[in-house]
C-alpha cells in the first residue's frame, strides 16, 4: 500500500516537475519519500529540484543517499558529480566521474566533464577525456572545440579537431575564427576562415580583433572590435601597437593606457609603455604581473642603460637571459653594456652573446652592427669592417644613419679608372676627418671623388684635397637625397672604404699630415698670438653634449669633463694655456683657471674647421676628450693626447696608448668607468716631464716612461 502511494506521488511529483511548478514538485516529492523512505527515484528527482533552486548542500545529502543505495545507477551518481561541481567541490565531483566510467566507459558525458574540470590544471589529462570523449560519440562538437582549444594551449597542432568541428557546426563563428589563428600557414584559406566567422556572427568582438592580425592596416578592425566590447584589453593594446608602427607614438601610448583601465594586469600593455614610454615603473609592473617573462627584464635594462648605469642594465638583462636564453634582444644589449663596466672578459663575453644572437636568427641587424663594434675594437679590422655594413639596416638605433636616395649605384670595389665616384660623409666630424684619408688612394686608382662632407668642413678639405681629380661639396640641401649634387658613376659611404679597399690592422694609411691648414693664415695667426718661450698648449675639455639624442647624450656625459676638474694643471710652470673649447662648456672657469687669463680663449674665434686647423697648427701639443678636434690634430700631426673614458671608442683599440691611425696621438684611458683623476694625475705628471725635456733637463734620447 505505501509502495502504490510512493508511485502515485512520485508520478505527480514528476508531472509538476516536467510544467515547472517547483514548489508543488518539491512537496510531491516529500510525500512520496514519507510514503517510501528509500524510494531512489524520489531521492533522485528531489535532488534535480534542489541543484535547480541552488541549493547543492540538500541535493548533495539526497544524491549520497541515493548513490549508496543503488552503487549501479550511474545516471544519479553523475547528477552527484554535477551536485560537487556546483559546491565547488571539483576534487569530489572528479572522483566520482571516475567512479562512474569504472562502471561505464561510454558515457560520453563523464568524458566530457571530466575534461572540462581538468582543463585548468592537467592540461594534458583533460586533453585525453576529450579525445575518448569524441571516439564515444564523433558527432559531439562541443567535444572537438574544446579539445582544439586546449591542444593549442598545448602548442599542439589543432586543426584536425577544429575541422572536425566545423563539420558538425558549420555555423560557429569560434571554431571558425579559432581555427585560422592556428593554421600552419596563414594564407587565403584562413582569411576565409575568419570571415565566415564574421558572417556567423558579425557582432562578435573577437572575431574582428582576430580579422585584424592578418590585415595590412589592422586598425578599422580593431575599432569595429572596440565598438562591440569597449572592454576588450587585448584590442586596445593591438590598437596601440599599429598606432606606434604607424608612426603615432601619442596614439599609442593613449590605447595602452586605455587598455590599463580595462584589465590593469594588461601585461603587454605595460610592456610597451615601458619600451616606447620608457617608463621604467611600467616595465617594472610587467616585470611583477609577469616574473617568468624576459620582455620586461630587458625594457628594465634598457631603462638603466639609458640612465646611464651600465651594470644595473647589465644585471636586468641577466635576468632576463635566465628565464630566456635566447632572448635576442637582451643578448644584443648586453653586448651593448658590458663594454662599459668593469668586468673580466666582458668584451669577450659581448663577442659571445652577440654570435649567439647571429646564430639564433642570422638576420639580426643589431647583432652584426654591435658584433662589428667589438671586433673593430679588438683590432680585427678586415671581419669587423665587414660586419659594420650591417650598420645600414632600416631601423637600426645607433646605426649609420639614413640610406641615400640616389640614382647612381652602390660602389662594391669595382675598377674605378675613369669613373666619378661620390663620397660622401655619413657620420660626425670626427668620423669625416678620420676616414678622409682613403680619398687619396681612390684617385691613385684613377677615380674622380666628388666629396660631400658637413659644411663646417668644406673649406679645410677643399684647401687640403681639393683640386682637379677631388671636388670638396657640402651635404645636399635634401640630404639624403641628392640635390644639387653634381653627376657620379657611383657612390659610397665614408665609412664603408675601409671594408671596400680591404683595410686590416697593418694596412691602415696612417701617413700623416693627410690635411694641411693654411700656410699663410698659420704665419698671421703666429703674429697675431706670438710665442713667449712657453710650451703652447691646446685644451678641450668637453664634447658636444648632443642633447636630442639620448645615447649620444650618455656617451658624451661619459667623455666629457669640467674645466674645474683640471686645476691641477693650471699651476704647471713653462705651459702657455689655450682654449680651443667650443659650445656652453667655453665659459666654465674658476678653481686656477681664468678663462682669457691663464687660459686664452681661442676658441671663440673659429667659424670652421679650417680655422680650427690654423690655430692646431701652432700648438706644441693639444690635451683634449676624445671629440673631432683630435681627428683634426692627429690629421695635420700635432701631437694630441687624449682622455678617453673607460669604454672607449672602438677606433682607439684595446690595452694600447699609441693609435696605429693617428702617430702623433697618446691616449690615457680611465682605469674605471667615470674615475678621471689618475688619469688626471698621469698627464699632470707627464707634463712636467715634457716641460723639463723642453728646458734640456732630460736628455733627448732618454725614454720616456709614460711611453
Amino acid at each position: 500500500m505505501a509502495s502504490d502511494l510512493a508511485t502515485d506521488f512520485l508520478a505527480l511529483a514528476h508531472q509538476f516537475h516536467r510544467l515547472g511548478v517547483l514548489g508543488q514538485a518539491d512537496t510531491a516529492y516529500q510525500q512520496a519519500l514519507a510514503a517510501d523512505p528509500g524510494r531512489i527515484d524520489a531521492l533522485h528527482g528531489l535532488a534535480v529540484l534542489r541543484l535547480a533552486v541552488n541549493d547543492a548542500t540538500a541535493a548533495l545529502a539526497l544524491l549520497t543517499k541515493a548513490v549508496a543505495q543503488a552503487p549501479q545507477r550511474c545516471d544519479v551518481a553523475l547528477d552527484l558529480a554535477l551536485a560537487f561541481e556546483t559546491a565547488g567541490r571539483a576534487d569530489m565531483a572528479l572522483r566520482v566521474y571516475r567512479r562512474v566510467l569504472t562502471c561505464d566507459p561510454t558515457l560520453t558525458i563523464a568524458w566530457y566533464n571530466s575534461a572540462l574540470l581538468l582543463a585548468a590544471g592537467a592540461a594534458p589529462t583533460a586533453l585525453a577525456a576529450y579525445r575518448r570523449a569524441t571516439q564515444v560519440e564523433p558527432t559531439l562538437a562541443a567535444a572537438h572545440f574544446n579539445f582544439g582549444n586546449l591542444a593549442s594551449r598545448l602548442g599542439r597542432d589543432a586543426r584536425v579537431a577544429y575541422r572536425n568541428a566545423l563539420v558538425l557546426r558549420p555555423a560557429h563563428g569560434p571554431t571558425w575564427t579559432n581555427w585560422a589563428v592556428t593554421a600552419r600557414e596563414p594564407g587565403p584559406a584562413a582569411r576565409r576562415a575568419r570571415y565566415r566567422a564574421l558572417c556567423c556572427d558579425p557582432t562578435a568582438a573577437d572575431a574582428w580583433f582576430d580579422l585584424a592580425n592578418v590585415r595590412d592596416d589592422p586598425v578599422p578592425a580593431l575599432h569595429q572590435a572596440l565598438s562591440l566590447a569597449p572592454a576588450h584589453a587585448g584590442a586596445w593594446v593591438n590598437l596601440g601597437t599599429a598606432r606606434h608602427r604607424q608612426g603615432d607614438v601619442v596614439g599609442g601610448i593613449v590605447a595602452w593606457r586605455r587598455a590599463l583601465n580595462v584589465d590593469v594586469e594588461a601585461v603587454q600593455a605595460w610592456r610597451n609603455l615601458g619600451a616606447v614610454g620608457g617608463s621604467a615603473a611600467a616595465a617594472a609592473n610587467a616585470a611583477v604581473l609577469d616574473p617568468g617573462g624576459a620582455d620586461p627584464w630587458c625594457v628594465l635594462g634598457n631603462g638603466a642603460r639609458d640612465a646611464d648605469q651600465p651594470l644595473v642594465a647589465a644585471n636586468r638583462y641577466r635576468r632576463a637571459l635566465v628565464i630566456d636564453p635566447d632572448h635576442a634582444e637582451s643578448l644584443v644589449n648586453l653586448a651593448t653594456v658590458l663594454p662599459e663596466i668593469a668586468e673580466p672578459d666582458a668584451i669577450d663575453r659581448a663577442l659571445a652573446a652577440c654570435r649567439r644572437a647571429i646564430r639564433l636568427n642570422p638576420e639580426d641587424g643589431p647583432a652584426h652592427y654591435n658584433l662589428s663594434l667589438l671586433q673593430l675594437r679588438r683590432g680585427e679590422l678586415a671581419a669587423g669592417f665587414a660586419e659594420y655594413e650591417w650598420g645600414w639596416r632600416v631601423g637600426l638605433p645607433g646605426g649609420r644613419g639614413v640610406v641615400r636616395r640616389l640614382e647612381a649605384p652602390l660602389w662594391q670595389g669595382e675598377a674605378l679608372r675613369g669613373r666619378t665616384l661620390l663620397v660622401y660623409a655619413e657620420q660626425g666630424l670626427g668620423d669625416t676627418l678620420q676616414f678622409v684619408r682613403y680619398v687619396p688612394l681612390l684617385v691613385a686608382r684613377g677615380a674622380r671623388v666628388v666629396l660631400e662632407v658637413q659644411k663646417e668642413l668644406v673649406r679645410l678639405l677643399d684647401q687640403s684635397l681639393g683640386g682637379a681629380t677631388v671636388q670638396v661639396v657640402p651635404l645636399a640641401a635634401n640630404y639624403p637625397g641628392g640635390a644639387g649634387l653634381p653627376p657620379v658613376d657611383a657612390h659610397c659611404p665614408l665609412l664603408s672604404l675601409p671594408f671596400r679597399l680591404g683595410t686590416s690592422l697593418d694596412t691602415i694609411p696612417a701617413d700623416v699630415p693627410y690635411l694641411a691648414a693654411d700656410a699663410a693664415a698659420v704665419q698671421a695667426w703666429r703674429r697675431l698670438h706670438p710665442a713667449d718661450g712657453r710650451m703652447r698648449v691646446g685644451l678641450v675639455w668637453a664634447g658636444n653634449p648632443r642633447l636630442q639624442q639620448r645615447a649620444a647624450h650618455a656617451i658624451d656625459r661619459r667623455r666629457s669633463l669640467r674645466l674645474e676638474q683640471l686645476a691641477s694643471w693650471a699651476g704647471i710652470p713653462g705651459i702657455e694655456w689655450v682654449s680651443l673649447q667650443k659650445g656652453a662648456a667655453a665659459g666654465q672657469g674658476g678653481n686656477g683657471w681664468d678663462v682669457g687669463g691663464v687660459l686664452a680663449d681661442w676658441g671663440a674665434t673659429f667659424h670652421d674647421f679650417a680655422d680650427t686647423a690654423v690655430a692646431l697648427s701652432t700648438l706644441d701639443l693639444l690635451i683634449s676628450v676624445d671629440t673631432s678636434v683630435v681627428h683634426l690634430a692627429g690629421a695635420l700631426a700635432v701631437p694630441v693626447w687624449i682622455l678617453s673614458r673607460f669604454d672607449g671608442c672602438w677606433r682607439w683599440l684595446e690595452d694600447r696608448d699609441d693609435s696605429p691611425w693617428y702617430p702623433s696621438a697618446r691616449l690615457f684611458r680611465q682605469p674605471a668607468p667615470g674615475d678621471w683623476t689618475p688619469v688626471i694625475a698621469r698627464i699632470g705628471e707627464a707634463l712636467g716631464r715634457l716641460i723639463l725635456k723642453s728646458q734640456g733637463a732630460v736628455e733627448p734620447d732618454q725614454p720616456d716612461p709614460e711611453r
